[in-house]
């Protein structure tokens, strides 16, 4: 049988559309994970850009022009000098990854309370000394990595949040805290350093 010329040009015309519909895509998927390496970039297209890269920059404090960039799924603050995070922060709704560790906080800024599809949050290596009860508003956080702060509790009310993975390394704590934190997520990952005997060393201390 016989392919009419027309019919066969329809067949490439359609193939042809498929193919270009592919492509089309591929390349609208790669858009997707557009990366700027400071403010000024990332404010000259901001519906553009979906990651945030001002790691190791030196940066003091942020402008508060984040509701600016409401397309934003990871931003990376590692090993800055920054002490808190700007209140339009709370504009990312689509942040899914937050790393401020290597900064000067001493406390968790509340605006990362708001962040309601927060994923991961990295605080590592800060002065920190706990953690406000507002972040179990971050529903669906996974991962939080506080590495080389103070803090020694971890809120009863985190236990609602589905968490698979703390570091808790290089944090003075004894035996009976940690297994305390193991108790309240007892399907997570959690890692520790090995325990101290700080409450015993403190009685000791006491009864002299």
């Amino acid at each position: 049988m016989k392919i009419k010329p027309f019919s066969y040009y329809a067949i490439l015309i359609t193939l042809f559309t498929i193919f270009s519909g592919q492509a089309n895509f591929a390349q609208d998927e790669v858009k997707k994970d557009t990366l700027a390496r400071s403010m000024e970039e990332a404010l000259r297209s901001p519906l553009d850009i979906t990651v945030l890269d001002l790691h190791k920059q030196k940066l003091k404090e942020l402008p508060d022009k984040f509701d600016k960039l409401i397309n934003l799924h990871t931003i990376n603050l590692h090993k800055n000098k920054l002490k808190d995070l700007p209140p339009s922060l709370s504009s990312c709704k689509q942040l899914r990854s937050l790393n401020i560790s290597n900064n000067k906080f001493d406390a968790l800024p509340s605006v990362v309370c708001e962040l309601p599809q927060l994923r991961t949050l990295d605080i590592s290596t800060n002065e920190i000394l706990f953690l406000p009860e507002c972040l179990e508003n971050t529903i669906h956080l996974e991962r939080i990595l506080m590495v080389g702060n103070e803090i020694s509790i971890i809120p009863t009310s985190y236990s609602d949040l589905d968490l698979i993975e703390i570091d808790m390394r290089m944090i003075q704590m004894n035996e009976a805290e940690q297994n305390a934190i193991r108790d309240l997520f007892p399907d997570a990952e959690i890692r520790f350093s090995k325990p101290c005997n700080c409450f015993e060393e403190e009685e000791e201390s006491d009864e002299f």
